[in-house]
């Protein structure tokens, strides 16, 4: 197992906020960078009435070689709620919390 960072989001919008997965970071940096490049992509306007956003701070997580592999390709993996939890699932991902 390889240690990495992962990052939860939600959907906020103006009824309710849901959990829509998490990105997976090589490092500290890889998931700042990451951050700041979605936030930057929103420009200086309004609140938008449905976006995504981070949840909490990001944590420590330890994932299979295989998608190791994946995110030294990438740097940052994007999964959904559904992938994060099939990965959990078959312990692809484990987290400490």
């Amino acid at each position: 197992m390889n240690k990495c960072y992962l990052q939860l989001w939600e959907q906020s919008s103006t009824t309710e906020n849901l959990s829509i997965g998490c990105t997976i970071h090589l490092n500290l940096q890889s998931h700042y960078d990451y951050i700041d490049e979605v936030y930057s992509q929103r420009g200086d306007s309004l609140v938008p009435e449905d976006y995504d956003r981070v949840v909490s701070m990001p944590f420590e997580c330890f994932i299979s070689d295989e998608l190791f592999e994946n995110l030294l390709e990438q740097k940052n993996i994007r999964l959904s709620e559904v992938e994060k939890s099939n990965l959990s699932k078959f312990q692809d991902l484990i987290t400490k919390v």
